[in-house]
């Protein structure tokens, strides 16, 4: 601990241990929050995109039917997880 002494005035105490908070706060951490759910959301918006144009290719083909119907139960039943279910579109685009 150091003294700091000011105009012959009572001396002035500094401890070097105490860390001055740093900027931020419940508006910054709002705005993190929205920017990251934005990501996710687009994130998740190209995943299906990328979906349905694998899925309309192999209806032009008319094969691949139980890739297909895994791949959409899939996505029907984890709320269109796209992550979730990426196995069953990596089996859906390896479909011939």
């Amino acid at each position: 601990m150091g003294i700091v002494k000011r105009n012959n005035r009572q001396p002035t105490y500094h401890h070097p241990s105490i860390v001055q908070p740093s900027g931020g706060g419940f508006f910054s951490n709002i705005a993190s929050s929205m920017v990251t759910g934005v990501g996710l959301g687009v994130g998740s918006e190209v995943g299906h995109q990328v979906a349905r144009k694998i899925m309309s290719e192999t209806d032009e083909k008319k094969g691949c039917e139980l890739e297909k119907d895994n791949f959409r139960r899939c996505m029907d039943n984890t709320g269109n997880e796209f992550k979730m279910c990426e196995d069953f579109f990596n089996a859906l685009k390896n479909c011939k």
